[in-house]
């Protein structure tokens, strides 16, 4: 995004309904707060449900590359001082809350990914762990580990399926 595209789509946080979104949100009991959020669905504001601060961080091949920052209150947009780091695209940091620190483990992050992601048209990776064991034949069985990105939503929506004709399917 350019920087002008930062400020257009991510700096209304103020004119959106979002800020009184959280406000609501911050003043209600927990069952209040899962209702909140089911009305209010999965969009980019609802970081902030987890977050204390957001920073976005994108690179246009028509501008220098931006960082977005805000705390849901108020944002800044500023020159990135690493300069072009990203080449070309989108980076999104969550600051976690405290009390939001589960979302860090890789399971909760794909099981949530699988049940409210898996048919979103573009790929969805997580960064995970595996134990590789190397192939020769030396006396060291260890294995090492290593990080790799999962995909995670792989099963492609009903509407985007090659479907056989019911004629074709043998009944019992």
């Amino acid at each position: 995004m350019t920087k002008e595209d930062l400020i257009k789509h991510l700096g209304t946080i103020a004119d959106s309904g979002t800020s009184e979104f959280f406000k609501k949100f911050e003043n209600s009991d927990t069952e209040g707060q899962n209702d909140l959020i089911g009305k209010f669905g999965v969009g980019f504001y609802s970081s902030f449900l987890v977050s204390e601060k957001v920073a976005v961080i994108s690179k246009h091949n028509d501008d220098q590359q931006y960082i977005w920052t805000s705390d849901a209150s108020s944002y800044t947009v500023v020159p990135d001082p690493s300069g072009n780091t990203l080449g070309r695209g989108t980076k999104i940091i969550l600051f976690l809350r405290e009390e939001s620190r589960e979302f860090l483990e890789v399971f909760k992050l794909d099981s949530m990914c699988r049940k409210f992601s898996q048919f979103l048209s573009f790929p969805i990776y997580l960064r995970d762990k595996k134990n590789v064991y190397d192939s020769d034949e030396s006396e060291n069985k260890e294995p090492r580990t290593e990080e790799y990105w999962k995909h995670v939503n792989t099963v492609k929506p009903l509407w985007q399926r090659k479907f056989v004709p019911h004629k074709l399917f043998k009944s019992e």
